[in-house]
């Protein structure tokens, strides 16, 4: 029988909200700012090669008014600029995760080289697939087609660096973090307005590497996100991604941080909470009982209904128990189950019943009675449970009770072999043997 019982994982990335997560990254406001729709064209010469940066006012409903030049390395082309900006239309920037239209400026660069004039985002008079018009689908939350066109944009321009930025919002707006980290992965500079939308993807794309245990990946990019955009989101996930590694010292200066950035940010209060119950798995970890206490009272002030806790000790309890049964201390680890049983009633029965098991399997001072009573108990919680039906029918057999001992031994049995407990099971069956006289 195994006896490494441990309750749900501990450890919770995503314990904070996710729209708390995307508060935390900046993204529950994001802006995503006004692109070119269609670049315009112009009848005015191109006096030269130069570049000139053109303010646009572009309204929610898609309404402009240029403004005016905004800097110029060639005034010759100020002209060709100004019209190629009115003769352009745009989409409106837009905020927040619904995407609202909303007003802003709008600084147009036109580059001129020979006889012809682009934008700085590659977009040309008549030019199709450029960078400007997979801006235009992603501000329009078309991130597939944005994806798979800056996919084909990018087999010809290997390493562009706006395409590959733009392929990594594409692909973080989708929902695809860990494609989308692997490609701000190759991006040299990540600019300001794109870094709260990595960031989120690179904290996401950790959580997702620590649940499928790839630890070094996970840790990795935890810290790239808590790199670009230091949160008490990103701090967390710093934290649960090293305690997954096994650093729990590592792990409490990350989750420390992490409560430290919640409580100054204004987080939730349940929020703060799920922070404070990685901490706490952290600081049990390490065996840092004492220090943990003062967590256990903030969190259940902070949000008194927050069941995380009684998880983090009740494993904490269960790694003690099963380091004394392994250290053949059954006295030692009978108390520690006893306590995680305590600790979360309504999974008890399995923790009584290793309690019992426990008691009856010291070399001296076995307490059948005491040992009959952990049973019940477990008994109490799940009537089928088998570790407290073997016990429970193994202290009647002792007791001579033999007729009173096979149910609870025939059903210890059924349990066994239905979780696929072999060596469990066998053991069973040899006490109804012995049980049997046979």
């Amino acid at each position: 029988m195994d006896r490494r019982i441990f309750l749900g994982a501990a450890l919770t990335p995503a314990l904070i909200a996710p729209v708390a997560a995307d508060a935390q990254n900046g993204t529950e406001n994001y802006f995503y700012p006004a692109t070119i729709k269609v670049f315009g064209k112009s009848t005015l010469p191109i006096a030269g090669p130069g570049q000139v940066i053109v303010k646009v006012l572009v309204k929610a409903d898609g309404s402009f008014a240029v403004q005016g030049v905004v800097r110029s390395t060639n005034h010759a082309d100020d002209a060709t600029a100004l019209d190629i900006a009115k003769n352009s239309t745009y989409h409106p920037a837009a905020r927040g995760l619904a995407k609202k239209p909303t007003t802003s400026f709008y600084d147009f660069t036109v580059k001129f080289t020979g006889d012809s004039a682009s934008s700085d985002a590659g977009a040309s008079s008549g030019e199709s697939g450029s960078l400007a018009s997979y801006d235009a689908m992603i501000a329009s939350g078309k991130y597939a087609a944005a994806e798979s066109g800056l996919t084909t944009y990018l087999q010809a321009h290997p390493g562009d660096q706006p395409a590959l930025v733009d392929l990594g919002v594409a692909q973080a707006f989708a929902d695809e973090d860990t494609p989308a980290a692997a490609t701000f992965d190759k991006v040299t500079a990540i600019p300001d307005k794109y870094k709260a939308v990595a960031a989120r993807a690179y904290a996401r794309a950790s959580s997702a590497a620590t649940a499928a245990k790839a630890n070094d990946v996970a840790v990795a990019d935890a810290k790239k996100a808590d790199a670009i955009v230091p949160s008490a989101y990103a701090s967390n996930t710093l934290g649960t991604a090293e305690l997954a590694a096994g650093d729990a010292a590592d792990a409490i200066v990350a989750l420390q941080k992490a409560r430290e950035q919640g409580t100054a940010s204004g987080l939730k209060p349940s929020e703060r909470a799920a922070i404070d119950v990685n901490l706490l798995a952290a600081l049990l970890a390490d065996g840092k009982d004492d220090e943990s206490k003062p967590i256990v009272a903030e969190i259940k002030t902070l949000d008194p209904n927050n069941t995380g806790v009684q998880t983090v000790v009740a494993n904490r309890y269960i790694k003690l128990a099963t380091d004394a049964d392994a250290a053949q201390k059954p006295d030692v680890g009978e108390g520690y189950w006893e306590q995680a049983a305590a600790t979360v009633p309504a999974q008890a029965a399995t923790f009584y019943g290793h309690a019992a098991l426990d008691e009856v399997t010291k070399k001296t001072g076995t307490d059948l009675v005491k040992a009959k009573a952990d049973a019940d108990k477990g008994l109490a919680v799940d009537p089928d449970n088998a570790i407290s039906n073997y016990v429970e029918g193994y202290v009647l057999a002792k007791q001579g009770k033999k007729a009173d001992a096979l149910p609870y031994l025939n059903k210890a049995a059924t349990a066994a072999k239905s979780s696929g407990d072999t060596n469990f099971a066998s053991a069973v069956d040899s006490l109804i043997k012995q049980v049997n006289g046979s």
